[in-house]
């Protein structure tokens, strides 16, 4: 296959990936008109970030207690659960670099879908930081 027919398929794929509603009719109808469906759905940044306040605020009430090995696998077992949580985040911001490059999302909807992670990836970032400060593992 010549490269001007891998392109022409490349692009064929694309354009069909873009026209493509991916089965997500019926919920289309349940959302306002001016979000795309696959934004709707796929980045429901709205229930991750209730998510992220749940786990943050039952972080930050938590205080260290027990010996010391205790306190380290409490504070471990914490620092897991914020790390889950910025991989998921982690992995819905690389399944948005997909859907731009493959054109399934544009240009404005990418750029706040990633702005809006960010902002989730930053209250993670701070709610480490007290955690640590909380199990006087960082002073400032």
């Amino acid at each position: 296959m010549n490269k001007t027919a891998k392109l022409l398929l490349t692009i064929s794929i694309v354009s069909s990936l873009a026209a493509g509603t991916c089965g997500l009719e019926s919920a289309a109808a349940s959302k306002p008109p001016h979000i795309p469906a696959i934004i709707a759905n796929r980045y429901n940044l709205d229930a991750l970030s209730a998510e992220i306040d749940t786990l943050t605020q039952r972080l930050h009430l938590t205080n260290p207690e027990g010996t010391p090995a205790e306190m380290r696998t409490q504070f471990f077992s914490m620092l897991g659960e914020l790390k889950r949580m910025e991989a998921r985040l982690n992995v819905l911001e690389d399944n948005a670099k997909l859907d731009h490059m493959s054109g399934r999302m544009i240009w404005t909807d990418y750029r706040s879908v990633g702005h809006s992670i960010d902002a989730l990836k930053s209250r993670l970032y701070s709610s480490e930081d007290r955690i640590e400060r909380n199990f006087s593992l960082y002073r400032k």
